[in-house]
């Protein structure tokens, strides 16, 4: 990161960089806790770090702040995983997800676990949406709703969560 001056409401930046590549920061709180954030890249992704108040107590705390220039007209979508953890972080890395839909705006994660285990976060802005993706493991996932997450481990899923009661299935491809 590169020095830089600049305010957002009451926070001072210090340092930003400018990138398209994916990255990740971490973060120290207090009592051994830590935080990391993960946040898949795209062009013309600004990231600042600043000091501002500490909004819960008094005194002040780090802040990261992102942003993208883009016109009114254009589709802006920023993927981010965030994770609180005392000992040792959960999560390895992020990756975007491909889909094929029927036109209607959906996004997705894959986030790999130091477990082993493989989770997938899936989101529309269409309640009405299907998408399918091949995760590249012989499956295919499925979904016809808004919202879901699913965890994987060897090929198997170790559990599903749908939004809006629809459907979400985890299948070997025919």
């Amino acid at each position: 990161m590169e020095p830089t001056t600049g305010r957002l409401g009451r926070i001072a930046f210090s340092h930003a960089i400018t990138t398209g590549e994916s990255w990740a920061a971490r973060f120290e709180y207090s009592n051994g806790v830590f935080g990391s954030v993960f946040m898949i890249g795209e062009p013309g992704t600004t990231v600042a770090i600043g000091t501002g108040p500490r909004y819960e107590y008094s005194g002040t705390q780090p802040h990261l702040a992102v942003r993208r220039v883009a016109r009114r007209s254009d589709e802006v979508v920023f993927l981010v995983v965030h994770e609180t953890y005392r000992d040792s972080p959960e999560i390895v890395s992020i990756e975007s997800l491909n889909f094929d839909t029927d036109d209607r705006p959906t996004i997705g994660l894959r986030i790999f676990l130091r477990s082993g285990a493989v989770g997938y976060v899936v989101h529309s802005l269409d309640s009405n949406s299907h998408a399918t993706m091949d995760p590249h493991d012989g499956r295919e996932i499925l979904v016809d709703d808004r919202f879901a997450h699913l965890r994987t481990r060897t090929g198997s899923a170790e559990w599903m969560f749908l939004v809006e009661d629809s459907r979400l299935r985890y299948e070997r491809k025919s």
